[in-house]
C-alpha cells in the first residue's frame, strides 16, 4: 500500500515532462521578423498522378486548386509549385528533385 502511495506524485507529474517533449515527426516551427508575416512557405513533396496533383507546403497537403492555412495551390509542375498567400503569387521549387514512377 505504501508503495502505491509513493507512485502517486510520480504519475501525476508524467503529463507535464511529457508536455517537454517535441514530436520529432512535426516540420520545424519557422520563426518570424517583428512586422512581417511567415516566412516564405516550403514546398516539401509532390505528387503528381493522372487524377490529381497534390504538394505537401510547410507540412499541409493541399490538391492543386484547393485552399488551407492561408495557402491557395494554383498549379503544381514536375519540379515545383505556383501558390498565392497574402495576396502575393509565389514560385516553389523542390530542393531536391526525386521522380518515382507512378504503380498501377
Amino acid at each position: 500500500m505504501r508503495f502505491v502511495l509513493m507512485l502517486i506524485p510520480v504519475a501525476l507529474a508524467l503529463p507535464a515532462l511529457a508536455a517537454d517533449l517535441r514530436d520529432p515527426t512535426a516540420p520545424p516551427h519557422s520563426t518570424t521578423v517583428a512586422g512581417s508575416t511567415k516566412a516564405t512557405p516550403k514546398l516539401t513533396s509532390i505528387l503528381i498522378a493522372s487524377d490529381r496533383r497534390v504538394a505537401v507546403i510547410d507540412g499541409v497537403t493541399l490538391l492543386e486548386g484547393s485552399e488551407r492555412e492561408g495557402i491557395a495551390l494554383l498549379r503544381v509542375t514536375a519540379t515545383g509549385a505556383e501558390v498565392r498567400k497574402d495576396g502575393r503569387i509565389m514560385q516553389l521549387a523542390l530542393s531536391e528533385t526525386k521522380m518515382t514512377k507512378e504503380r498501377r
